[in-house]
């Protein structure tokens, strides 16, 4: 089930609760009924929670980022509760936890707003904090391991590097030929 309303913003909590929440509810109620052999429930990292740089975050971190009223973050974490309801309902459901995604073509807002400045050679700057990141062809596989190995009702993060955002985007602006940033900004802003 890989059905999700994908958008960092405060509002429509609504339609993020009929698609997140309601969506998966859904998905497992009929899946339960027709007595599927397996379901592979996409999550998020965003519903596990955020570790730090010495305890990056693993399958056994408590949800640690209700707190911050997003939609998107509350309602992933409840449709994975309610995926794992169903799990003990007789459901057999294996959960992945892809982290940041990258691949071919992907035009999402976010990071990828810092691979744009950066190949217009504008990505002067660095936030601090981190994060963890995969290709696209990794979060597949990860996911056919999970049909195929997965143990029922456990989760797996699917993650390939934690780095800083600092490395992230030096990175970034190395494989564009570009300058390292040179400048912190405050990660709030």
């Amino acid at each position: 089930h890989l059905a999700a309303l994908l958008k960092i913003a405060p509002f429509e909590r609504e339609r993020f609760h009929k698609t997140n929440v309601l969506g998966s509810e859904n998905m497992a109620r009929a899946a339960l009924e027709e007595g599927i052999e397996r379901m592979v429930y996409t999550s998020t990292i965003g519903a596990v929670g955020y570790g730090t740089e010495e305890n990056p975050a693993t399958e056994d971190t408590e949800f640690n980022l209700g707190g911050f009223g997003l939609p998107y973050i509350d309602t992933k974490r409840q449709g994975e509760e309610k995926i794992l309801e169903y799990g003990q309902k007789g459901l057999p459901v294996v959960v992945v936890n892809p982290v940041y995604v990258f691949g071919p073509w992907d035009e999402r807002p976010g990071l990828n707003q810092f691979l744009s400045l950066a190949a217009r050679g504008k990505l002067w700057f660095y936030i601090g904090g981190g994060l963890s990141v995969v290709d696209v062809d990794d979060v597949v596989q990860g996911h056919l391991l999970a049909m195929e190995k997965g143990r029922i009702g456990e989760r797996y993060i699917l993650s390939n590097q934690n780095m800083t955002y600092k490395e992230f985007m030096s990175m970034a602006n190395e494989f564009l030929g570009k300058k390292p940033p040179r400048v912190k900004i405050p990660y709030l802003l």
